[in-house]
């Protein structure tokens, strides 16, 4: 812990959990200053947290009794892959990265990855990543299921549940559902669990998404299902940390995707939550992604869908300096809705904004324009001004109301901005809109879930605000915000038999 100090700020919250039993990887701020080491540049390039993890296990020890110097290290896999577990399997996939091998003689009875934690203002913890050290702890439903329930997760940072009784256990951290080795620890990790649990299931709770591999794993087990809508999970699943019922409660769900039950995607949802139902009350301003998939990693085309809704595409293309054929085929795709889906996410928000402060243009992995962007706005002055977020009747079926986005594009469009200033009233401004809607939907009581709220200064700037207001906030603090939890917040629907949001007419 000493040495670590040496190169990041280490509060004693993060060295608390650092020196605690569960020893999650904790995101510490590194230290930038010339009278400290310097981390080496290609470490978290561009990131001004890093993840510390002290030694865990006797093998730890002995490598680092060694050395006088932190030691890098990476978890045991390719890229959405899951970890290897024996050493003949880590010769075969890993071969072309890896130079030598340290193996050992006890088996690896499970894979489990190591648990990532970052905090928030006051210390608040925001799980990234449960795993080691948190799962496979139970938790206590509200009531009593009848039978066994088999609740598979979605598709992206997926978990599987296995709830029965009065009681839920949520799987480790698996991983994104897309690559073959990642669905057969799916897979094996539901024989695990339910034989450890004497389950035998009946029923299985999925996604409402229709193309998600848990939803066709569901379809194939032949049992009765139940879909739930994704963001209603992500709520639900905050509700079953709180010991909250589903009434008086607004739940605000702000993520990448998820399926909409009106065929757009999801991402920027304000659920109202009145005697066991949902509603979804309020949104952000839906617009198009062009590309659909393609948008997720490259933000330019995402800030585009955004000027097109605007009739200020000419504008935004000058600005993100678009070639003119690249503009021209965006614009015609935006035109003619070509492969270009309404959309309401916080997350593509977050992108769009990224772009437009000058920040990057491409995620080369998940979150990364976000993440810069909740990095800028943390170097900024102290400052009260936010961009503006109106919350307006909403212009089409879906929604009771919609925060706009447009005043504050449009503001960003200036040619002389100072992006950290810009990148902090982004966060104060959308949290002041949280607000907004809060008051409107009148529920005494507020969760914050969903992906976004990884965001620390996200997290701390709405809970404050929101709290400051008169609200009861409820975030998460033994699951994740992330989609980790989904299958948690199945678990519950199942049990409540709520797994529908209906749109007001």
């Amino acid at each position: 812990l000493d040495q670590l100090r040496h190169f990041a700020t280490v509060s004693a919250a993060a060295a608390n959990l650092l020196r605690s039993p569960a020893a999650p990887i904790v995101l510490v701020p590194r230290r930038t200053d010339a009278r400290h080491s310097a981390l080496a540049a290609g470490i978290a390039p561009g990131n001004p947290w890093i993840g510390a993890l002290l030694p865990s296990n006797p093998l730890h020890v002995l490598l680092l009794e060694s050395v006088d110097f932190p030691l890098v290290a990476t978890s045991a896999n390719l890229a959405e892959e899951p970890l290897c577990t024996d050493p003949a399997e880590a010769h075969r996939r890993l071969a072309g990265i890896a130079d030598l091998f340290l193996d050992h003689d006890r088996p690896i009875a499970r894979a489990v990855d190591d648990s990532v934690v970052r905090l928030a203002e006051h210390h608040a913890p925001i799980l990234l990543r449960r795993a080691r050290g948190y799962a496979p702890t139970p938790l206590a439903l509200p009531g009593r299921l009848a039978a066994p329930v088999l609740c598979v997760g979605g598709q992206m940072k997926n978990t599987i549940a296995v709830a029965a009784g009065t009681q839920v256990v949520l799987s480790p951290h698996l991983g994104d559902l897309e690559g073959v080795a990642t669905h057969r620890l799916f897979e094996q990790t539901i024989t695990t669990l339910g034989e450890l649990q004497g389950a035998h299931f009946a029923t299985v709770v999925h996604d409402q998404h229709p193309d998600y591999a848990s939803t066709h794993y569901a379809e194939r087990t032949g049992l009765p299902r139940l879909a739930v809508q994704h963001h209603l999970a992500h709520v639900l699943a905050c509700l079953l940390e709180h010991g909250q019922p589903a009434h008086d409660v607004l739940g605000i769900a702000w993520d990448g995707t998820g399926h909409g039950p009106d065929g757009t995607v999801w991402g920027g949802e304000f659920l109202l939550l009145q005697n066991n139902q949902a509603e979804r009350f309020a949104r952000l301003r839906p617009f198009r992604l062009p590309g659909s998939g393609a948008a997720v990693r490259d933000a330019r085309r995402v800030a585009l869908g955004l000027a097109h809704e605007l009739n200020l595409l000419p504008d935004v293309a000058a600005h993100l300096h678009c070639g003119e054929r690249e503009t021209a085929l965006f614009g015609a795709m935006l035109a003619q809705q070509l492969n270009s889906p309404l959309c309401s996410s916080a997350g593509r928000l977050f992108d769009a904004f990224g772009a437009l402060l000058g920040l990057g243009q491409n995620n080369a992995f998940e979150g990364q324009l976000p993440l810069a962007v909740e990095a800028a706005a943390t170097t900024a002055a102290p400052s009260d001004e936010a961009l503006p977020f109106p919350v307006i009747p909403s212009a089409t079926r879906g929604a009771r109301l919609e925060v706009d986005w447009s005043l504050s594009v449009s503001q960003l469009l200036h040619p002389y901005h100072d992006a950290a200033a810009n990148a902090a009233a982004l966060h104060r401004g959308l949290a002041r809109a949280m607000v907004d809607v809060a008051r409107q939907a009148g529920a005494g009581t507020v969760v914050l879930t969903g992906g976004c709220f990884q965001n620390a200064l996200l997290h701390s700037l709405a809970s404050a605000a929101l709290t400051a207001a008169g609200f009861r906030v409820l975030v998460h603090e033994r699951l994740s915000p992330n989609d980790n939890s989904i299958a948690a917040g199945q678990a519950l629907a199942a049990l409540w038999q709520l797994s529908s949001v209906s749109l007001p007419s």
